[in-house]
């Protein structure tokens, strides 16, 4: 008889290898060693169209794009003519090679704001959906960056905690629906929050404006939710914000990849380590899959009767219909139209003309719209308003329209600025920008003007269309989410003295 300390488990060896801390941590390495070098090749390859100045770099990119653009260029040469089509994007859209992977809220978002999403970025989305429905929130456990840095904040939230200087705020599960409620239906009504709302978006955010200038925005929003995780819940934000997360694990339910617990061995009485080793605060005792697990392994590990293993179970009778369900879906978002990019008024770090002063760049606004072509009332074409404020009253304006879907407007254009105290009338003769390839399509210049404005095109193909762009933020007005953090902290403090202090005072 075989004893309960050797028992075999039936299938191959890899049907029940655990996810090891070594293995997590090299896959978290990947993950953040690709948010980084993504905006570090791109801005490498800068120089492939063109040999750009350092102080050109610095202008258009930020004051360290010319050491960075040096470095590399000193030290592995200069790029191929390839490698800027090879690695691209970032935010919610990366390419690598010939894949590219989107995020499917912030293409709901797309869509819902009025555009059809490119064909590529519909197949993007359906490699990650696909991901999440075989292995759940795996994405959470291994690749998240956001995920990776809120669990090196409970290395500093657990002395603290130990002090009594932070506070275990419990949110509904159920808030992270409304979050994404949010986010889906904040396009419709002319706004864009999916790079603020989903944490992983804020993070990869961080890293590219770090290198194209801009840190306010991005860094305000990542450090709210760090604050929120150490001061006031603990990985609150994962369990409770996160939409992502949420849709992960509705669409893993049946996820292939999950925590099972062996019915041949029992847990010690009154143990709980596998609970306590659950960074979301599960219990896994029972092995189910809970919708929320991520299957990192962490609760395998700890288990003194080894009872809990994650494992694979492959249904081999249903792969060939499973098969054949991706291809024919595959074949049938082939035939989607090109893109007609729309996300209406949004305020962002970009790389728009920022100024020598990175708080700064986070006061760009861009005003990307589909209106009907001139040629076609039938067909939309896309117009883009981007505005930047440098220093004192002095804005960039940047504007990219088409005359027909795909085919960018090169010609004359005459623009009337207008705001509240006047107007004025900006003249191009063609478009300057040389960064636009195969030949410039942007058309850029500055003005002295108090924001927001209108633009009104008076030649062009949209001639007789106004515009007016959104106000974008002072850079004092980052500090308010993270600031406001702090003051939930203290508040929630005072909240515990007060009715001491009152109990003291009677008789």
């Amino acid at each position: 008889m075989t004893s309960a300390s050797t028992v075999r488990m039936k299938g191959a060896w890899w049907r029940t290898a655990p996810l090891t801390p070594g293995l997590r941590r090299v896959l978290q390495g990947v993950a953040f060693a690709v948010i980084v070098a993504t905006p570090a090749v791109q801005l490498w390859g800068v120089g492939t169209a063109r040999v750009w100045s350092e102080a050109e770099l610095t202008s258009r990119y930020g004051p360290a794009a010319a050491q960075v653009n040096g470095f590399l260029r000193g030290t592995l040469g200069a790029p191929p003519d390839w490698l800027p089509g090879w690695l691209v994007g970032g935010a919610w859209s990366i390419r690598l090679g010939p894949v590219e992977l989107a995020d499917p809220i912030a293409l709901l978002t797309v869509a819902f704001g009025g555009a059809l999403p490119a064909a590529s970025l519909l197949v993007g989305a359906a490699l990650v959906l696909a991901f999440h429905v075989l292995f759940g929130r795996l994405f959470c456990a291994v690749l998240c960056p956001y995920g990776i840095l809120s669990r090196q904040a409970l290395r500093l939230r657990r002395p603290l905690k130990r002090w009594g200087l932070v506070h275990d705020v419990r949110l509904p599960r159920q808030v992270r629906w409304v979050v994404l409620a949010a986010v889906l239906a904040a396009p419709v009504f002319g706004g864009s929050i999916v790079a603020w709302a989903l944490p992983y978006l804020a993070v990869t955010r961080v890293f590219h404006a770090a290198l194209w200038g801009g840190l306010g925005a991005s860094v305000a929003v990542v450090a709210t939710m760090l604050l929120s995780d150490v001061l006031l819940w603990d990985t609150g934000v994962c369990r409770s914000l996160c939409p992502s997360g949420a849709l992960q694990g509705l669409l893993g339910r049946f996820r292939l990849y999950r925590l099972q617990a062996r019915s041949d061995r029992r847990c010690d009485k009154g143990c709980h380590n596998c609970a306590s080793a659950c960074w979301i605060g599960l219990d896994p005792r029972g092995g189910a899959p809970d919708p929320d697990c991520d299957g990192c392994g962490r609760c395998v590990l700890s288990c003194p009767n080894n009872r809990l293993q994650t494992m694979v179970r492959v249904p081999w009778r249903g792969a060939p219909v499973l098969l054949a369900g991706l291809l024919l879906a595959g074949s049938g978002v082939a035939q989607a139209r090109a893109p007609e990019v729309i996300e209406g008024s949004r305020i962002e770090a970009s790389p728009f003309m920022p100024p020598s002063d990175p708080e700064l760049a986070a006061e760009i606004t861009f005003l990307e719209v589909d209106h009907p072509c001139p040629d076609d009332a039938s067909a939309l074409c896309a117009v883009s308003i981007g505005t930047a404020r440098m220093k004192g009253d002095e804005v960039a304006l940047r504007v990219f329209l088409e005359e027909a879907p795909g085919d960018p407007y090169t010609g004359p254009l005459a623009l009337t600025i207008e705001n509240a105290e006047g107007a004025t009338r900006v003249e191009f003769e063609r478009p300057k920008h040389p960064r636009s390839v195969p030949e410039p399509t942007l058309y850029e210049g500055r003005l002295a003007a108090s924001l927001p404005i209108t633009v009104r095109f008076e030649s062009g193909p949209m001639a007789g269309s106004a515009w007016t762009t959104a106000r974008p933020p002072r850079a004092a007005a980052l500090l308010v989410a993270p600031m406001g953090v702090v003051a939930v902290w203290a508040l929630l403090f005072a909240g515990r003295l007060w009715p001491a202090s009152g109990s003291r005072r009677r008789p």
